[in-house]
C-alpha cells in the first residue's frame, strides 16, 4: 500500500491529529433502510435477484445479457456494479481498455464474524474504540468494531464484528464472507482513468474501486452514473 494513499486516507479521517476529529456518522437502521425507500419508490421496475449470468455481450442496439438458465435479455445499457474482478469476468467482450483498467485489481477475503465475546477487545475498556486493531504475527492482523459504538445500539450484550480472528468467538450470532480490494501501486494507478470507461458501448461500472474501498465509495460512484445518465441525485 503506497505510502502517500496511507496518509491521505489517514488525513481525510482525521486521524493525524488528537483534537478536532470529523464527527462519525450512522444511517439509522443501516444501510438496508435508504435501499428499502429507493425500492418503494421505483415504478414499473423488475427486480431479479440470485441470477446467475454466464456473462454481458455488447451486440449493436445495445446489451445482452446471458442468464446460465433460461433465454439472453436485451437491454439498451448495463450498469455493473460489482467489484472490479468480477465487473472484467463479467464481459464477454471486454475491451483492451478494460482489460488493462480492471485487470490489475485484486481481492483479499476476511472471514468475518457478529458475536458478542468481549474478549477479542483490549483488555483496558477505556481504550476500546470504534476499530480495534491487534497485530497476530508477522503480516497477519485481525480487526474489530464495536458496534454498540458505531451503530449506537442498545443491547443486553456488547455486539462487536470482528475480521480475520485467529481463535473462535463466544457467541457467534452470524457469519460472513467478505472481499476488499486491494490498493497496491499498480492499482491505485487506474483509478483516474477509471471513470473514463463508463458510458462506453453502453457500458457503465460502479462499485467501492473507485474510491478508497468504503460502501459510501460505491455509493458516490453510482451517483456519477446517473449522472450520466442525465439525473442529479
Amino acid at each position: 500500500f503506497p505510502a502517500k494513499s496511507f496518509l491521505q486516507f489517514f488525513n481525510n479521517h482525521g486521524l493525524l491529529s488528537v483534537n478536532d476529529r470529523p464527527q462519525w456518522r450512522t444511517v439509522v437502521g443501516g444501510s438496508s433502510t435508504y435501499v428499502e425507500k429507493m425500492q418503494a419508490e421505483w415504478k414499473n421496475v423488475t427486480l431479479r435477484t440470485g441470477s446467475r449470468l454466464n456473462g454481458i455481450r455488447r451486440i449493436e442496439t445495445g446489451i445482452e445479457v446471458e442468464p446460465t438458465e433460461g433465454e439472453p435479455m436485451r437491454f439498451d445499457r448495463a450498469v455493473i456494479a460489482t467489484h472490479a474482478d468480477q465487473a472484467l469476468k463479467l464481459l464477454i467482450d471486454p475491451s483492451a481498455e478494460e482489460q488493462r483498467l480492471l485487470g490489475v485489481w485484486n481481492y483479499t477475503q476476511s472471514r468475518t464474524l457478529l458475536h458478542t465475546d468481549p474478549t477479542v477487545m483490549p483488555p483496558n475498556r477505556n481504550v476500546w474504540s470504534s476499530w480495534n486493531f491487534r497485530r497476530i504475527e508477522g503480516n497477519r492482523t485481525c480487526l474489530t468494531y464495536d458496534m454498540n459504538r458505531l451503530q449506537g445500539l442498545k443491547t443486553v450484550n456488547p455486539c462487536f464484528v470482528s475480521l480475520n480472528l485467529p481463535v473462535e468467538p463466544r457467541g457467534i450470532i452470524r457469519e460472513f464472507n467478505y472481499e476488499h480490494p486491494m490498493y497496491t501501486r499498480e492499482a491505485l494507478l487506474t483509478r483516474p482513468e477509471l471513470n473514463a470507461l463508463n458510458g462506453k458501448k453502453n457500458i457503465w461500472f460502479a462499485g467501492s474501486y473507485f474510491g478508497n474501498g468504503f460502501h459510501e465509495d460505491a455509493v458516490r460512484s453510482a451517483v456519477d452514473v446517473a449522472k450520466g445518465f442525465g439525473m442529479d441525485l
